[in-house]
């Protein structure tokens, strides 16, 4: 047994270890401080969830290693999937005040809120509405940091894992997420890619609403995904063009079995061009 004071003590040392000066050292300490978590008494693990929190949420913006970033992700992981409701609202506030306050933090706040989806999806589900109209007014923002569109879109994918429905019903974020397939960056390109699976159904009789409300969608993603294969050797990612080539291959049907998709209401053209066809020249 030992007086509060001498285990925060010991609590401190071993938060602060989590910015140790080499790799080893703070993977060691990020394990040490997991195990910590994991075996906490409840009422002790509530009492000092704040000093648990804050400093693992600067160390995962803050480490260059990524060994280390997703082995504190994993720990706030454990920390948010123990953690009762009123300390939950507690945290999810600042990942609000974060998000909507800008600068570096805001990057931080679409990491959390991820970890948030994955470790408490009941919790999620309450506010979730309010994150899918705040990730689409980040993704519509223009000369916007790649870090925020990037986990902006890693939100919206992990969003439409726990419920489709949260994100299919919002037009506008997945106009800028097709948008998004011609990023500069790789690492967007490749995430606005991956949600492509929610947005283009296997089956031809069920139509996704965005699809289905704005027509000539279908054919920006079938256009994209082309200019994603057609780039220099140089600029080549072999992960990318699989996953291009993938969503192409789902289009497809859809684009035989309703071509009227790919053109807008006015469009001169509807019903005497075949999609299919053009894709196939085009590549």
């Amino acid at each position: 047994p030992m007086s509060d004071q001498r285990f925060e003590k010991h609590l401190k040392q071993i938060v602060a270890n989590i910015s140790y000066e080499y790799q080893e050292g703070r993977l060691s300490a990020i394990e040490t401080l997991l195990s910590t978590i994991e075996k906490l008494p409840d009422a002790l693990l509530e009492q000092h969830a704040q000093l648990l929190f804050l400093p693992q949420v600067l160390q995962l913006v803050n480490d260059d290693a990524k060994e280390c970033r997703e082995a504190v992700s994993k720990c706030l992981n454990g920390l948010l999937a123990r953690c009762p409701t009123e300390v939950l609202n507690c945290f999810h506030n600042y990942a609000v005040r974060w998000c909507d306050g800008g600068g570096p933090m805001q990057v931080a706040s679409l990491q959390v809120f991820g970890l948030f989806v994955e470790a408490t999806p009941r919790f999620v589900l309450s506010f979730a509405p309010e994150w899918v109209n705040r990730l689409r007014s980040l993704l519509q923002k223009t000369a916007q940091d790649w870090e925020v569109v990037y986990f902006s879109l890693i939100s919206v994918e992990k969003l439409s894992k726990l419920d489709q429905s949260l994100t299919l019903s919002d037009t506008d974020l997945w106009r800028r997420i097709v948008e998004c397939l011609v990023d500069k960056h790789p690492w967007i390109k490749l995430a606005s890619c991956r949600n492509l699976k929610f947005l283009v159904p296997i089956d031809t009789n069920s139509v996704s609403p965005p699809l289905e409300s704005c027509p000539g969608l279908l054919f920006e993603i079938v256009r994209n995904l082309c200019f994603q294969l057609n780039v220099e050797e140089e600029e080549q990612s072999e992960e990318l063009s699989k996953i291009a080539i993938k969503s192409l291959t789902l289009t497809l049907p859809l684009l035989k079995e309703r071509p009227e998709l790919c053109f807008e209401a006015d469009s001169p053209h509807a019903g005497l061009r075949d999609p299919v066809s053009w894709l196939l020249r085009r590549l």
